[in-house]
């Protein structure tokens, strides 16, 4: 590991001034990328000098709050004129050989191990950016949503049931036997193809319902959802409704209620009993939006680089996971072991853990401060 020194000028007897070192401390981004090396080392066909970019551009990343390869060069501990450290970052981003699935399935397994439940809720949503769309399924947890995949799509508006479908299979390997899942879906994704997929699976599932579906309720009544006049702060439960859009799918239970934040009526078709579990799923799933944020104005700048091709955007994306799931990580570790309160305002408790994690690692670099590195964000 390298590891280097600060040095105190003191003034000598003689009057001239003296170097004296202090306690060597170890590199900050050495951490990082020794701990990386240790959690992919299993991967397949993966190269030490692919880890290595990779810790470089979530390190950079990290420092520079920006996805901007400018200034996420300015932030690397490597030798070289600011553009060679750009070309670097423009060739780890096109370099064909990055195993993006192995490399972060590895690193999504790490975090299922120690997962605190045995009930696993799953995400999916979509963001726009730029000149591409983005799939993505995550956990959401603690208002945010953990990363586990992702997929760079074509412009064309709303995401196939083909994309859906194959994303989440990319993740089945990921996931422990023994684990339950749910799946949360927002309006878009309400095709019946995908929830027999679900089912399929023997997943439960969560189904945001636009307000036009027409539905046919237990005692023959057919209406569309927004007849069904659900008004603030109101949650309504019904059982045996059928679906009517594109196939008669039922019966299920749905719920409506009223989402304070978008101040309009939600619905769900689910397979669960229309209780309380599925009217928290309801109010999770907005979490992934907050994660969207993150990613973009809040965080990382994901809009800041002009990527024109997919496959580069797919390897930022992947840059932008590990850092998240890292910052994650620090921040639920601030608080479990009492530093939250130098960070964060008692009073206000505002932050999330992702900030929290990028405030701590700012200031422990700041102080030449030992940093916590790890993929456990719930451990």
């Amino acid at each position: 590991m390298t590891t280097w020194a600060f040095f105190l000028y003191l003034s000598a007897d003689n009057g001239q001034s003296k170097e004296v070192a202090m306690l060597p401390i170890p590199m900050a981004y050495d951490t990082l990328q020794g701990h990386l090396c240790q959690v992919l080392s299993g991967v397949p066909g993966i190269r030490i000098p692919q880890i290595r970019n990779l810790a470089l551009g979530v390190w950079g990343l990290v420092k520079a709050r920006s996805c901007h390869l400018g200034k996420v060069a300015d932030q690397l501990p490597s030798d070289g004129s600011k553009p060679s450290r750009i070309c670097r970052l423009k060739r780890f981003l096109m370099n064909p050989r990055i195993l993006i699935d192995a490399i972060y399935g590895q690193i999504v397994q790490k975090i299922l191990e120690r997962w605190h439940r045995d009930y696993l809720t799953l995400a999916v949503d979509r963001t726009d950016w730029e000149a591409f769309n983005i799939l993505f399924v995550g956990i959401p947890f603690v208002g945010r949503t953990i990363p586990l995949a992702w997929k760079v799509l074509d412009p064309q508006g709303n995401s196939s049931f083909q994309e859906q479908k194959a994303l989440l299979e990319k993740i089945l390997p990921w996931i422990p036997a023994h684990m339950k899942v749910g799946l949360l879906r927002d309006r878009e994704f309400r095709s019946v193809e995908l929830i027999r997929s679900v089912q399929s699976l023997g997943w439960d599932f969560g189904l945001g319902q636009a307000e036009d579906t027409y539905v046919i309720l237990a005692r023959g009544r057919r209406c569309q959802l927004r007849d069904l006049k659900t008004k603030p702060g109101q949650v309504r439960f019904f059982e045996e409704v059928c679906l009517t859009d594109f196939h008669l799918f039922g019966p299920v239970p749905l719920i409506c209620y009223w989402d304070r934040e978008k101040k309009e009526a939600r619905f769900m078709a689910t397979n669960l009993p229309a209780v309380h579990r599925p009217f928290r799923w309801g109010k999770s799933r907005s979490w992934i939006e907050g994660t969207f944020r993150d990613y973009k104005s809040q965080g990382f700048d994901l809009e800041a680089p002009r990527l024109v091709h997919a496959d580069r955007l797919q390897k930022l994306l992947l840059v932008i996971a590990v850092a998240y799931v890292w910052m994650y990580h620090v921040g639920r570790w601030a608080l479990r072991t009492g530093r939250r309160k130098q960070l964060d305002a008692a009073s206000k408790r505002s932050f999330s853990f992702f900030r929290l994690g990028l405030d701590w690692i700012t200031q422990a670099i700041s102080r030449f401060q030992p940093i916590e590195v790890g993929f456990a964000p719930y451990s």
